[in-house]
């Protein structure tokens, strides 16, 4: 219930409303903030975000008949299905040229898209909302095409920057991106400063680009090596791998590593792609290492159509990424059974289906 305002790396302490605290080691874990586009008519009622559980609260205690999305990334796909649920009209607008552009490709996006649109929802790729109407509360939203879509609630799930004004005014290192630089042991510009989580930005080894890496799996990687370096046990935090799971109806879609998006403009890119009776598949190689892999199927065949392109590609970066410790945070098959609560699926896996890694 305490909010720090400043750190005073000088005197090593911290700054809050009753007093100050003193430290020998400081961890920065300030999280991350909604990102929202400047358009009139922000400020409107009905106008949210969505981030924290009073958001939800606010969300559900308002009136609406007719709801806008803006942003089909997982949170805002995943909110129109939880919207429709509730019985209300339901609009996605996304200005990539189709749903879910930062985890998946075109055709394996429009698989899912195919699940949301069956749900009752009414999905817009490459449209961009550029200003809110409404006198006091939001009545409509114009488009960049002049198109106007008749509502009186929307909701931005862009995505999230890292929370750092703390840390820019404590005049640690912030990044391109706007994260917190660290080294590979979550040190800050500041000796004796750790940072680690979504408000961190770190380099990405294999485009030698800064990059934000806001997941719950790395973060708490990253905040263990942050602790453990605090306390004096040397530890290196190790390149991310980044996962996504999301499920509509009876299908799930798994990206997992690099997408094409994260590649663009890089020489060396290879792609494998497949489809069997139980799903679709993308295979993302680069320089003949895998790199990432896209998963679409239904759920009763998803861990069998893992296993099968597991067994049959050279997916050293799989074998990397689930090893140790590490195998129930970054496993696709876990984040499977947490998404959709099929706990069944884990007898499966203990059965051997996982192979090598079960």
């Amino acid at each position: 219930g305490k909010c720090v305002y400043e750190i005073d790396a000088g005197k090593k302490c911290v700054i809050y409303e009753e007093g100050k605290e003193y430290y020998d080691k400081l961890i920065i874990a300030l999280g991350n903030r909604p990102i929202v586009p400047k358009v009139d008519g922000f400020n409107l009622k009905g106008v949210f975000t969505f981030k924290t559980m009073k958001d939800a609260e606010s969300i559900a205690a308002y009136k609406s008949n007719t709801v806008v999305v803006v942003g089909a990334g997982p949170i805002g796909v995943e909110m129109c299905i939880a919207l429709k649920r509730q019985g209300l009209d339901v609009y996605l607008i996304e200005k990539e040229g189709w749903i879910l552009p930062r985890i998946l490709e075109e055709k394996l996006a429009n698989r899912v898209a195919k699940e949301v649109k069956s749900k009752g929802v009414v999905v817009s790729t490459g449209e961009e909302i550029v200003k809110i109407l409404g006198k006091d509360k939001v009545k409509a939203i114009l488009l960049k095409g002049n198109k106007i879509i008749d509502c009186d609630m929307v909701i931005f799930a862009m995505g999230m920057k890292p929370k750092t004004d703390i840390a820019r005014n404590a005049d640690l290192n912030l990044g391109n991106l706007g994260g917190i630089i660290t080294d590979e042991k979550m040190m800050t510009s500041i000796p004796d400063i750790y940072a680690c989580g979504d408000c961190i930005e770190s380099k990405d080894t294999l485009t030698n680009k800064n990059a934000l890496n806001a997941l719950w799996p790395n973060a708490v990687i990253g905040g263990k090596v942050a602790g453990l370096n605090a306390i004096g046990i040397s530890r290196k935090y190790s390149p991310p791998v980044n996962l996504n799971c999301i499920q509509i109806n009876d299908v799930t879609a798994i990206s997992l590593g690099y997408s094409d998006c994260s590649l663009r403009g890089l020489n060396g890119k290879d792609v494998i792609e497949g489809s069997t009776s139980k799903g679709e598949y993308r295979i993302i190689l680069f320089n003949g290492n895998l790199v990432g892999m896209q998963i679409v199927a239904k759920n009763n065949n998803l861990i069998l159509l893992f296993n099968s392109i597991y067994t049959q590609k050279k997916l050293s970066m799989v074998k990397r990424a689930f090893r140790h410790d590490e195998f129930t945070m970054r496993n696709p098959l876990y984040s499977l059974l947490l998404t959709t609560r099929n706990f069944h699926l884990m007898k499966k896996i203990k059965n051997g289906y996982w192979g090598e890694s079960k």
